[in-house]
This record gives structure tokens, sequence and C-alpha cells, in this order.
């Protein structure tokens, strides 16, 4: 078991399997940024209009993260092209990972 674990679930979206790709995008680059706000290296967003699914919502320009974040909706989205996918159901789940600065003692040095 992890210590200082925070989960948060968000309620099933149900969505039609031509817009899978566009919902991952939009749900993932909005969660980076919201989770950049902050943070200790905040990121540039840029309000996007998705046309497929009507909305605005906020991305990144940063290659780093948009080559990252699109693998992981292509991948998401090749799970529903192949054989797992005969349920039409998946999960997506994205983690945050934080790391503690180590306090300066004559262990830390030694090691």
């Amino acid at each position: 078991r992890m210590l200082n674990v925070e989960e948060f679930v968000c309620p099933e979206l149900r969505v039609a399997m031509c817009h899978v790709k566009e919902v991952a995008r939009t749900v993932l680059h909005t969660l980076v940024v919201c989770r950049s706000i902050g943070g200790h290296r905040p990121i540039e967003p840029r309000a996007t209009v998705s046309e497929l699914l009507d909305i605005t919502y906020m991305r990144t320009d940063e290659a780093e993260f948009e080559q990252e974040l699109e693998q992981a909706v292509q991948q998401f989205s090749q799970i529903f092209e192949s054989d797992l996918g005969r349920s039409g159901r998946a999960q997506l789940v994205l983690n945050f990972y934080t790391t503690k600065s180590r306090k300066q003692s004559i262990w830390n040095i030694l090691g």
C-alpha cells in the first residue's frame, strides 16, 4: 500500500465509439493542465475547440506532454478496436507522482 495516495474517480462516461479518442484527449489534456496549476513547473495552457464534441477545453503545446498524451489516447482507443474492447467498456487511469526532496543529513552525504 502506498502512503499519501489520493484517488479521484470520475463518474462513468458513455460515449459513442467514434468519440472515444476525442473524449480521452479532452479529459487527459484538461487534467494535466489543471494539475500543473501551482506546481513546480506550470505549463502554458491554451483554449482548444473540439469540433467533434462542440466544447472548448484547455491543452498545452509542450511537445513532451503532447507526445505522451497522444500516445495514451492512441493506446486507449486501440482497446476498443481490438478484441479486448468487445465489452465496449474500458477504464482510463492517470497517475501523478511527486517526489519529495530529501533533507540534508549525514546519512545522505555518506550514502
